[in-house]
C-alpha cells in the first residue's frame, strides 16, 4: 500500500510540473515592423508600426510608479562608414 501512495504522490508532482511547462508561454501582444526610405546618402525616414492585440497597451519602461507615459523613440546620429 505504501508503494501505491508513493506512486500517486510522484504522479501528482509530475503532473504539476508538466502543467507549468505545457501552459507556460511567452505573450507577444505587440508585433513590430519597420520601413526605411533613404532620402539621400546621409538621411533616411524610418516608419515604425506596432500591431497591438486588443486589450494591450504600450507605455514607457522608465515611468514612475502609477504614471503612464506615452512610448517615444529617440535616435542618435550614427557615425558614417
Amino acid at each position: 500500500m505504501k508503494v501505491f501512495h508513493k506512486l500517486i504522490i510522484t504522479a501528482l508532482l509530475l503532473l504539476l510540473l508538466l502543467k507549468n511547462h505545457v501552459f507556460a508561454r511567452i505573450e507577444r501582444p505587440v508585433i513590430w515592423s519597420y520601413l526605411v526610405n533613404k532620402t539621400n546618402k546621409t538621411e533616411a525616414i524610418i516608419y515604425l508600426k506596432a500591431a497591438i492585440k486588443k486589450g494591450w497597451h504600450i507605455y514607457s519602461q522608465n515611468a514612475k510608479e502609477g504614471v503612464a507615459v506615452k512610448t517615444s523613440f529617440k535616435f542618435c546620429p550614427s557615425n558614417p562608414i
